[in-house]
């Protein structure tokens, strides 16, 4: 059957499976179509806007999530962990003359809200999503990481820069979705491969430039094979020269669309749809997942049985409807960053081993609440019913929580990177909207892009004091100590776009987020 989503005006499709989830999840249909309740859920999930501020409980300097001026409390680590303050001193009873939305929406506003979600760092103040890394820097959603800087989605890795989704790599750059790989740059898909460069698609590398689809090798250039010695002299040529390297790129460009019917990114899966899938079965619009069955409109997540709509890495789930992050659930609804073991949980954010939840906020190992207060395992269930019916009578029930309510800026989240709007858009739209505008360091000058000497040899030391002025953007930008290293060590030039927009142009390059049109 064919349904009309509400903020499109698009129709959308609804199988007779679908319907069957519905019936079993006991959830009406859904109003929106699929990318509308996507972009939905994302407005809630801020990732890289990091901003320095005070922290409300113990009045140090933080890095958090949430910029100065908004209106939350928000704690660094230490302090929300502590047993200094309790979220069920903010708990109120369910007042039945009001929405629920609007009773949470002030709940949340009031409870203390965690700096970052990050843990077991070092020497990793700008981090978020991260855990057990050292020396990171705007490394993002990652783990067991060292020296590594301007990265989203890696795992086990050192020395790597301006990358997405890498897993036990070293010295790796400008990269996406390479596994066991040593000096690898500009690749993707790539696995166990050292001393590549422009490749893709290839596996167990030595010495290849510009290769795709190619296994087994070493000293191949566009996946012809030359001897070492002529293989470093032809790099060298290609190299020293604009027209020889643009020449390269027409010509690899060729190869790729030669190669393009085998870039199958589905493995060992049947009855799936999507892009990027591995050890599945009957999964549909499904997009950088594994091990999913009886599953559709997941995106980034491994390990799902049973559930719709869940968005941007979780794992070990089933039974779930409308959840953004999350860990080891069971039959959770409409709810984001549930971790370590919720079940049987509705419409709660932020809540850690923790069952029987329903519009909660920032719990941990708790059980039978409500707007965080607690009550018997009796009176939670008599009550619960009662909320629902009275969020079906005033159309609240079945739906995410709303964007307005997220405590982020449309333009702060990765909404934003998926669906980019305007601040006028995105109003209208009904999404917040940050105008906040971090101070820029001082620095000694501001250098546009097009300035830069393209040889790193011939960068100065005083770089570290200046801006660079973002060659599409506008927006300046600095270089790090580490990073400059980095580049000096691997002989690469300074890059020419701010960070964020080099975040994005990598993101719109990458066949997962195909399911964003």
């Amino acid at each position: 059957m064919k349904q009309t989503c509400s903020i499109t005006g698009k129709q959308f499709e609804i199988t007779d499976a679908d319907i069957k989830f519905y019936q079993r999840m006991w959830v009406p249909l859904p109003t929106l179509c699929p990318q509308e309740r996507q972009r939905r859920r994302l407005s809630w999930r801020n990732e890289r806007s990091l901003y320095k501020r005070t922290c409300d409980a113990t009045g140090t300097s933080i890095i958090s999530i949430y910029h100065p001026d908004s209106d939350y409390k928000v704690y660094e680590s230490k302090s929300w962990w502590s047993d200094n303050w309790d979220p069920m001193d903010y708990g109120r009873d369910f007042d039945f003359s009001r929405g629920f939305f609007d009773q949470y929406n002030d709940l949340y506003k009031e409870v203390p809200k965690i700096n970052l979600i990050a843990s077991n760092n070092e020497n990793s103040q700008y981090v978020n999503l991260e855990t057990d890394s050292k020396n990171c820097y705007m490394n993002i959603w990652g783990h067991f990481n060292q020296d590594c800087m301007y990265n989203t989605h890696v795992f086990n890795s050192e020395d790597c820069l301006d990358s997405y989704w890498l897993d036990s790599s070293k010295h790796c750059y400008s990269s996406y979705k390479c596994f066991d790989s040593f000096k690898l740059f500009y690749s993707h898909w790539c696995y166990g491969c050292r001393d590549v460069f422009h490749s893709s698609f290839c596996r167990n590398l030595k010495n290849c430039f510009g290769c795709v689809h190619l296994e087994n090798k070493a000293y191949h250039i566009l996946n012809t094979e030359y001897t070492p010695d002529e293989y470093h002299q032809k790099i060298e040529s290609i190299l020293s020269n604009k027209e020889a390297f643009k020449d390269f790129l027409s010509d690899l460009k060729a190869l790729q669309d030669l190669h393009a019917s085998k870039n199958n990114t589905t493995q060992n899966s049947e009855e799936v749809s999507g892009d990027d899938i591995k050890d599945s079965k009957n999964a549909y619009e499904v997009y950088g997942s594994e091990d999913i069955q009886d599953a559709k409109y997941i995106y980034v997540w491994m390990w799902i049985k049973d559930s719709y709509d869940c968005t941007r890495l979780g794992f070990q789930i089933s039974r779930c409807y409308e959840v953004m992050a999350g860990t080891n659930l069971d039959n959770v609804l409409f709810s984001c960053y549930v971790l370590d073991g919720i079940h049987d949980t509705y419409y709660s954010t932020n809540c850690h081993s923790s069952h029987h939840l329903f519009g909660c906020t920032w719990f941990r190992n708790k059980s039978y609440c409500i707007l965080n207060k607690q009550y018997t395992k009796e009176e939670y269930e008599e009550l619960v019913p009662k909320i629902i019916e009275k969020m079906i009578d005033d159309w609240e029930w079945w739906e995410f929580f709303p964007s307005n309510m997220s405590p982020f800026g449309y333009n702060e989240t990765v909404a934003n990177e998926y669906f980019p709007l305007t601040k006028k858009e995105a109003l209208e739209k009904w999404f917040n909207w940050s105008d906040y505008e971090a101070p820029f360091p001082k620095v000694e000058k501001i250098i546009p892009a097009s300035k830069l000497p393209s040889n790193i040899k011939e960068i100065p030391d005083d770089i570290l004091n200046w801006a660079i002025e973002c060659e599409i953007t506008k927006k300046p930008f600095r270089i790090i100590k580490p990073e400059l290293e980095f580049y000096r060590k691997h002989n690469l030039p300074i890059p020419k776009r701010h960070p964020d927009r080099r975040h994005l142009d990598r993101m719109n390059s990458f066949p997962t987020n195909t399911w964003k049109s």
